[in-house]
């Protein structure tokens, strides 16, 4: 099938994950300590935000209250179990965590997905009584936290090669930064992805593809192209685009950005 051979490529491609590197006689971390590492972290970062929100590590519940206190200082308050008010909660496994923990998948990465059905390693749900507002209202909330919370540092550094990637929008994809009415990505299109599972998108927003490496084929709606390293292509808003690895031999990367209204 073809997207299983989309996977067994990128299998070959990925390097073991890093908890399975470390050493047989180091003692693991508890999921509480992580998960307070990452808290302490976010009360230093210039973006939190004044937020509660749960979070679910296999059959575990913790939930993070940010908030400025009177004298304007950031705290960032790490408790057991979920609140007593109805909020959101994350969901993920140890092992998606151990990722996030080493700096081997970004929560951005963690939770990308082609549609908003799909399940992914860093997801979200909603305790009884909680009402998210629409998208307009909760784009610019859940975005940044996943980012600023599930990255640790000053600055946040974020790895983008293949090896810290999924497949989004069939290929491998690391998601960089999304904000209100902005998304980008770096994809890496290994050669003999079958043109079938190779991106093909149609939004109602304008995308900017960035080539960092190789070449690629593909059309905007009817008009074929080829485009290499050192070069941009610009695709419009609402028309629909196909591409894919110009190579037999040789990884396509580039930079995706997507920008305007709903992005």
């Amino acid at each position: 099938m073809p997207r299983l051979h989309l996977l067994l490529l990128l299998a070959l491609l990925l390097p073991p994950a890093a908890s399975a590197q470390a050493s047989v006689d180091e003692e693991p971390p508890d999921t509480r300590s992580i998960l307070e590492r990452f808290a302490s972290d976010y009360a230093d970062d210039p973006m939190a935000q004044d937020i509660m929100f749960g979070i679910r590590v296999d059959d575990q519940y913790w939930h993070v209250v940010s908030e400025r206190d009177d004298a304007g200082e950031r705290r960032v308050h790490f408790h057991d179990g979920l609140p007593d008010e109805p909020t959101f909660y994350f969901t993920l496994s140890r092992e998606t965590l151990d990722r996030l923990d080493a700096g081997d998948l970004s929560g951005i990465t963690a939770s990308g997905a082609a549609t908003s059905a799909e399940k992914t390693p860093l997801d979200s749900e909603d305790m009884d009584g909680f009402e998210r507002p629409d998208w307009a209202e909760w784009d610019p909330i859940i975005r940044p936290l996943i980012f600023h919370f599930w990255t640790r540092g000053t600055p946040e550094i974020v790895p983008f090669g293949v090896g810290h990637s999924r497949v989004i929008h069939g290929a491998p994809a690391t998601g960089l930064y999304y904000f209100k009415d902005f998304r980008s990505a770096v994809y890496h299109i290994p050669p003999g992805i079958p043109d079938e599972v190779a991106p093909t998108i149609t939004v109602p927003f304008p995308r900017l593809l960035i080539i960092l490496e190789g070449s690629m084929q593909g059309h905007v709606g009817g008009n074929e192209f080829t485009a290499r390293e050192g070069e941009m292509v610009l695709l419009p808003s609402s028309v629909p685009a196909w591409f894919n690895n110009d190579t037999d031999d040789a990884m396509l990367s580039l930079v995706w950005l997507m920008f305007g209204d709903g992005a």
